[in-house]
Formats: C-alpha cells, structure tokens, sequence
C-alpha cells in the first residue's frame, strides 16, 4: 500500500485548496476590484483632480482581472452595465475640464 507521506490528521496541500476556498478568494477579488471602480467614481463625482484617469484605470484593471476568474461571467456582467456610466463621467469630466481651461482668468 503506497503511503501518501502524511502524517495521520494531515491534509495535503492539494487538498487544502478545496474549490469553496478558490472561489471565497476569487470572491473577495472581484469584490476589491469592484470597491476600487466603485470608489474612483466617487472620487470623480466629488471632482478630485485626476480622478477621472483613476476611474479608468480602475475599470481596466477590471477588465484584465475578469478573464481570471471563476465567476467571469457575473464579472462581465458587472462591467457591461457599469462601463457605460463610467465612460459618461469620465467623459463629462473631460469636457468639463476643457471648457474651464477654456475661460479667460
């Protein structure tokens, strides 16, 4: 009878990454990734300067994340309905931006 090498009691470390605790870590991943877009639109909604470079930094850094995923598909879902409200701020933002620079001093 082969022997696995562990003492009685003793899990592997195959075993200690049960999918429950991959997809708790993919979990909190999404929900820090999501925090993070989450807390870039505030700060462009309380007209931070360069905070609209952060949101979309923070809405990239989504994006690359999302296709490492286990719940890729509620990730992408969560994009697809947030970027368009992103892109509008940061857009406004923007035009915001150049008419200000635009006015004599």
């Amino acid at each position: 009878m082969a022997r696995s090498g562990n003492r009685p009691g003793e899990m592997s470390k195959e075993s200690k990454r049960s999918p429950s605790r991959l997809t708790t870590a993919q979990s909190r991943k999404s929900n820090r990734l999501q925090d993070a877009v989450y807390r870039e639109m505030l700060l462009l909604e309380s007209k931070r300067p360069g905070a609209e470079m952060g949101l979309a930094l923070a809405l990239l850094r989504a994006i690359v994340e999302s296709e490492h995923m286990a719940d890729r598909d509620e990730t992408r879902e969560w994009l697809n309905n947030i970027c368009p409200h992103c892109l509008k701020m940061i857009e406004s933002a923007l035009a915001e931006y150049s008419v200000c620079a635009a006015r004599p001093h």
